[in-house]
């Protein structure tokens, strides 16, 4: 046999096309990982990231674009049904949330729970106490 005629030895290389592009940023936008996208295509790791590195970097940026502009589009509709829509954007991209710290009103010392009450007590040692009057010394409260 002559070398014209020997069949080449491993794998051909593989041969990215058009359709298999698309398919590699679509399955990374859904979520894919690398091992799946190489079990579906049927390639090894290292050539998935030598063929398609832009595919797999840009398919999940693009992805959270499209949802994120789908988002921002409700969000800003004028119309009534849209209020989730607005609610999410304005705590995901705005900070906003429905726990944020507002002014407390004042309140009497009457309407403090059994917890407030034990806090308060514990700033402020009983000095009829030896333990008591040493905390109150070493807080500077008492003099000598």
């Amino acid at each position: 046999m002559t070398n014209e005629t020997k069949k080449p030895r491993g794998r051909p290389p593989h041969e990215p096309t058009e359709k298999l592009r698309r398919q590699v940023e679509m399955m990374a936008a859904f979520g894919n990982t690398e091992d799946q996208i190489c079990q579906i295509i049927g390639i090894s790791g290292p050539t998935l990231r030598l063929h398609y590195r832009a595919e797999l970097d840009v398919g999940f940026v693009k992805a959270n674009n499209a949802v994120s502009m789908n988002l921002f589009l409700q969000a800003t509709k004028d119309d009534a049904r849209c209020t989730q829509a607005a609610m999410f954007w304005l705590r995901c991209r705005a900070g906003w949330s429905e726990y944020m710290l507002l002014p407390k009103p004042p309140t009497k010392d009457s309407a403090l729970g059994k917890k407030e009450l034990a806090a308060l007590a514990a700033q402020n040692p009983d000095t009829e106490t030896s333990m008591g009057e040493l905390m109150a010394r070493r807080a500077g409260m008492l003099s000598n």
